[in-house]
């Protein structure tokens, strides 16, 4: 650090003018007249991906005008972006953080808590945990007032994190083929493609729908060890959750494992009443195949319980959003549902059940073998948590937690220690080697709870076939029969490839005016919690350390320029906290932006 600041302190001969408004150090040069300065330009590396690219070249414009010098660095996939920003070769990252469930908690538990799964920077800010803590345990209208101070530290005191834009969630698709009626395009959820239908629903069967997402190379396909868009989908439409989201972002029992679910009184108490015409499916002859095994409360006791140990399977991704979690368990005593009140309600958990059940409940087992809903006999998973957290039924949407299978996984992974995972001779659950078609290592073994079954992957598209056991005769069965999602890169060739019908469906992201004209696109919009956001490197090292030099950045970002670019497709933001109104608004200032870009050189020397 002492090489470059004495390397920077040479490098002042370099110009730039500011006015003495901008710079506390200037000189006026005669009464009366604006004073000017020559400071040599701070040097900043933006690290970002092609679907950012228009936006880091925004940046770069708007930092070099405020006295920066801006290098852009566009890695082509996510592992190659991964790889730099873990050398700590960047200063400032683009990246978009979807908040799954539209629970607040997940919007900033694992960005910005200190033990936060995905606070790679790292930020290490007690009062900041410790406000996120706080706000977990409130219900949402008193978690307000919290979570309004979480914004205004994370952003406007400490500056750990700077907004670009709100994403507004777009589907675009061929409506000559696709019903765009059918499209469920939630704003924090990811999409549930057996709800689309075709416009000929005589080619559901033997056509497949074709779909298009813009994150290549998926790293591996068990939910656990993956939380990023390559996978998003995948994981939502192959995966039941033991909860689910509407398209308002409601938490809701539809689609999910559970038939109904409770929040005792005292929200510390949560029960889940599940359903049994859920099987898991698997892949033979290359085609998914009901096993006949029900998705139970044994698979999501298991499910839950791996998820909550962080050294459970390498990159554990599921564990923030347990942390508060204290036991997970089967009820089998229909007295202990009859002796606690639903939160808010002075109905008991068991008359709650009841009213939802097929057949007034006579029986908790379990037994897999005894679960017969029309019969009664159903099965009660509870879970329990360290103090009140009301928003762990928005937790348990998320595609992270989907529901495995407890003998397939264990078993596959027997043997592994997940502290010595070694990727060259180890395999476990869901690698992608087992999954790639043309692999030596290919093996398809995984046994899928959701509405589609992963037959495999190439480098250009993963491809799905209808859970046969999925909800069967049900309005949540799978209306298609296959899936292929295909990988591209490049938006530009995924719109050419909308309009000539190559594809069914993509989610546009930027300068896609093109489709709006195309005669045979329709396009489904909804607000979403999806932002896209500025990360600091904050290594042991790294200049962005510096609290003024962050501020010197925020203020010199004008988020009205990078809406611009985006063709009416976003809207501002202050936070990924988008669900929560705080009242803040985003304002660029470039005199601000040059006082503080002042104050870090004035440290250098």
């Amino acid at each position: 650090m002492k090489s470059t600041r004495k390397a920077l302190a040479l490098l002042l001969c370099a110009a730039m003018v500011m006015s003495s408004t901008a710079c506390g150090r200037a000189r006026a040069e005669k009464p009366g007249t604006a004073t000017k300065t020559e400071e040599a330009p701070i040097p900043l590396t933006i690290l970002t991906r092609p679907n950012f690219e228009l936006e880091a070249n925004t940046l770069r414009d708007q930092l070099t005008k405020a006295g920066f010098e801006v290098t852009v660095n566009v890695q082509p996939d996510r592992a190659s972006s991964m790889a730099v920003q873990e050398s700590g070769k960047y200063d400032i990252n683009i990246l978009n953080w979807l908040t799954d469930a539209g629970a607040p908690d997940y919007a900033v538990r694992q960005l910005y808590h200190n033990d936060g799964s995905y606070n790679m920077w790292p930020i290490k800010d007690d009062e900041l945990s410790a406000l996120i803590d706080e706000a977990a345990q409130l219900t949402f209208e008193d978690s307000i007032p919290v979570y309004t101070k979480i914004e205004n530290r994370m952003v406007d005191e400490m500056c750990w994190t700077i907004p670009l834009y709100n994403r507004t969630r777009f589907v675009a698709v061929n409506k000559d083929v696709v019903d765009p009626n059918t499209i469920f395009c939630g704003g924090s959820t990811p999409r549930f493609f057996g709800m689309s239908q075709y416009v000929d629903k005589s080619l559901s069967e033997t056509r497949p729908y074709v779909a298009v997402q813009f994150d290549p190379n998926p790293p591996n396909f068990d939910p656990i060890r993956t939380e990023e868009g390559s996978t998003f989908w995948m994981k939502a439409n192959s995966y039941i959750s033991l909860t689910a989201c509407n398209a308002n972002d409601e938490v809701v029992p539809e689609y999910s494992l559970s038939r109904a679910f409770a929040i005792g009184e005292g929200n510390s108490t949560f029960y889940f009443m599940l359903r049994d015409n859920v099987n898991f499916a698997k892949v033979e002859d290359n085609k998914a195949v009901d096993t006949g095994v029900l998705v139970s409360a044994e698979d999501v006791v298991y499910t839950l319980e791996r998820a909550k140990d962080p050294d459970a399977v390498p990159l554990n991704s599921g564990y923030t959003n347990l942390e508060s979690v204290d036991t997970i368990g089967i009820v089998t005593d229909l007295e202990e549902l009859k002796n606690i009140k639903v939160s808010g309600s002075s109905q008991s958990v068991f008359d709650y059940f009841n009213e939802k059940a097929p057949a007034p409940i006579t029986k908790l087992t379990e037994e897999t073998s005894e679960v017969d809903n029309a019969a009664g006999v159903c099965q009660v998973v509870k879970i329990t948590t360290f103090k009140p957290t009301p928003q762990l039924v928005n937790f348990l949407t998320i595609s992270t937690l989907g529901i495995v299978c407890k003998d397939v996984v264990s078993s596959l992974n027997e043997g592994v220690d997940a502290n010595n995972y070694d990727p060259a001779k180890d395999v476990l659950y869901g690698d992608v080697n087992t999954l790639k078609e043309g692999s030596a290592q290919f093996n398809n073994n995984n046994w899928f709870s959701g509405p589609y079954a992963m037959l495999y992957i190439n480098d250009y598209e993963m491809v799905f076939d209808r859970n046969p056991g999925f909800m069967p005769d049900t309005e949540w069965a799978p209306n298609i029969k296959n899936l292929h999602i295909k990988m591209m890169s490049d938006m530009n060739t995924a719109y050419s490839a909308l309009r000539s019908g190559e594809i069914d469906d993509c989610m546009p992201e930027g300068n896609w005016g093109s489709l709006k004209e195309a005669p045979n696109v329709a396009i489904v919009e909804r607000e979403s919690t999806s932002v896209s956001t500025l990360f600091f490197n904050l290594m042991e090292g790294s200049k962005m350390n510096d609290i003024n030099l962050r501020q010197a950045v925020r203020y010199a970002v004008n988020q009205d320029d990078i809406i611009a670019i985006k063709e009416g497709t976003v809207t501002r933001a202050h936070s990924t906290l988008t669900m929560i109104p705080t009242g803040n608004e985003w304002n660029a200032d470039l005199e601000k932006s040059a006082e503080y870009l002042q104050k870090y050189r004035d440290s250098l020397k």
